[in-house]
């Protein structure tokens, strides 16, 4: 027995050093493991996203930054826009289908776009935007303009870029050389500034013509469709914006 009792030290130390041995083990394991996948994240991050992913991320990264300066020293005070002679609606109604049609218009898309594709910008660009965004509370018209510039114009920019590449989804929403947004309406249809001068009757329609009277859109913002008929090239308005800070 003597023999035997002196050696269970050895034997449990011997257990103590195969059980140390194995946690670390184990722990090497996990910080391979994080490791990889930290891996993966940052080339995911990295990644050009699909259009899905895009829309997404544009929306929690870049749309959701939106920030009210709160602070009344910098709100800005300016007066209000002046309507005279100024084309507006004079009602509004509801867009009774409008869950019918966007349903169409997607099930039509995702039918015609290679939706696994990656080409648009990568979740690091559009973080590294909402930042920017998020540094720049909305206190005035000019950095409203400057967020909606960047987190709804030029995503929309993007994505009509991109679908127009592919032949299908162009002829299905007939989407030509793509869209643009201008701030002036002389941005339509080869209309030089001269000839608007020179047309702009002194008495106002009273059914309001843009091709005779464009300066009484006077619009904050104008998203133009450009056509690609090359031979009558056309620049067509589609919807005007105006810039209102939220306070």
């Amino acid at each position: 027995m003597g023999p035997l009792l002196t050696s269970i030290p050895h034997i449990i130390d011997g257990s103590l050093r195969i059980e140390e041995l194995a946690r670390l083990l184990r722990e090497a394991e996990q910080r391979a493991k994080e490791k990889r996948q930290r891996a993966r994240a940052s080339e995911e991050q990295a990644r050009l996203t699909t259009l899905d992913k895009y829309i997404a991320v544009c929306y929690t990264s870049v749309f959701s930054r939106f920030a009210i300066e709160t602070d009344p020293k910098l709100i800005s005070r300016g007066s209000i826009t002046n309507t005279r002679d100024k084309w507006c609606p004079k009602n509004l109604k509801p867009w009774a289908d409008f869950l019918d049609q966007q349903k169409f218009i997607f099930g039509t898309l995702y039918d015609t776009f290679p939706t696994e594709i990656r080409v648009f910008e990568n979740r690091n660009f559009l973080a590294g935007l909402g930042n920017s965004i998020s540094q720049r509370p909305i206190a005035d018209e000019k950095t409203l303009e400057y967020f909606l510039h960047n987190s709804v114009e030029d995503p929309v920019r993007a994505i009509i870029q991109q679908l127009k590449q592919v032949e299908e989804v162009s002829r299905a929403f007939q989407i030509g050389d793509g869209v643009v947004f201008e701030n002036h309406p002389h941005a339509l249809s080869d209309v030089p500034e001269e000839v608007v001068d020179r047309e702009t009757p002194l008495v106002p329609p009273r059914t309001p013509d843009h091709r005779r009277d464009l300066k009484q859109l006077r619009p904050d913002q104008i998203c133009v469709y450009r056509s690609d008929n090359t031979l009558s090239f056309q620049r067509i308005m589609i919807y005007v914006s105006e810039y209102k800070p939220p306070h």
